[in-house]
């Protein structure tokens, strides 16, 4: 749906980044959209459909959509500029993710860098796969399980849960989203007319108090600037 490059200075120090958008996958509703990319991590089965609901229906909207990607890009600047971790493409700052309280929340240290974390303890979270659409490893019929997992967890979402990268980006925006604007993030599950099951995200439902924190410092200290 969109992608972040960095904005480097002489000497390789992150002072920005450039947020790209794919405007064909972004031509949906708030909830269409969220739901879309949610969908795309599991091959489509009879039967089985799942919905991220990310605004009411008086404010569903292309905007509104456009917002969260928004800011879940700004949530990677966001985490390069204030070395919360490291630019991907540029192994040279991986090294910041080692050192990063955020980070090993969920990802402990494997030597010198992140483990799997989560990923570890729960081997299927780490089968999703976002945008693979019938070319994922897992069928929707799977997705109860998964999620029930990752409610066990204190990854802030699914898309949250693929990397370190993707973790924070995600808790930024769901934090700001849902407790700062005050708006939903709801996984529903259905198998034909039947609600089978639900997940809502730790930074919404207060599972992972240390993550929430973290954000709610970080946000105040670049505020006060």
């Amino acid at each position: 749906s969109a992608r972040v490059e960095a904005m480097r200075d002489a000497q390789g120090r992150v002072f920005g980044g450039c947020i790209l958008l794919n405007l064909d996958a972004l031509a949906r509703s708030a909830n269409a959209w969220a739901s879309w990319r949610e969908e795309s991590a599991f091959r489509a089965e009879d039967g089985y459909r799942i919905a991220l609901t990310l605004e009411p229906a008086q404010t569903d909207s292309v905007e509104a959509a456009l917002r969260f990607v928004f800011l879940h890009e700004l949530g990677h600047i966001l985490g390069m500029v204030a070395g919360v971790h490291g630019f991907w493409a540029a192994p040279e700052t991986w090294w910041l993710n080692a050192r990063s309280p955020y980070v090993r929340l969920s990802w402990p240290l494997d030597g010198d860098r992140p483990g799997t974390g989560w990923l570890g303890r729960f081997p299927v979270l780490a089968l999703p796969r976002f945008y693979r659409f019938e070319g994922a490893p897992l069928p929707r019929s799977a997705a109860p399980v998964v999620y029930r997992l990752l409610g066990e967890t204190d990854l802030p979402s699914l898309y949250g849960s693929i990397d370190p990268y993707e973790d924070f980006a995600e808790a930024f925006a769901i934090h700001v989203h849902t407790r700062l604007l005050g708006r939903p993030f709801r996984v529903d599950l259905y198998h034909g007319p039947a609600h089978i099951a639900a997940f809502r995200s730790c930074l919404d439902t207060g599972r992972c108090p240390e993550k929430a924190a973290f954000l709610e410092s970080l946000l105040a200290a670049y505020s006060v600037r």
